[in-house]
């Protein structure tokens, strides 16, 4: 972080269950990666909706089932541009 800038952001559930506003102030940003995190596969469809229009791409998506014994799975992305 030579420049002072960050170069990652990360982002766990739920990232955006915020305002409009606060979800196109994060996708603004001029930070090159994004690592989110979700703990439902909605709230991260709509976060992920937002990002790609802000000139992010999804470079990969992961279902993490830590939870054996129920249907509740987390999912983990990366988002660069």
């Amino acid at each position: 972080m030579a420049s002072g800038r960050a170069s990652i952001c990360a982002s766990s559930c739920p990232f955006l269950q915020a305002t409009a506003e606060d979800e196109h102030e994060f996708a603004r940003s001029r930070v090159p990666l994004v690592a989110a995190v979700s703990c439902d596969p909605a709230s991260f469809a709509h976060d992920a909706a937002i990002l790609p229009a802000r000139g992010y791409r999804l470079d990969w998506l992961r279902p993490v089932d830590q939870f054996r014994w129920s249907g509740h799975v987390e999912l983990t992305a990366r988002f660069s541009r």
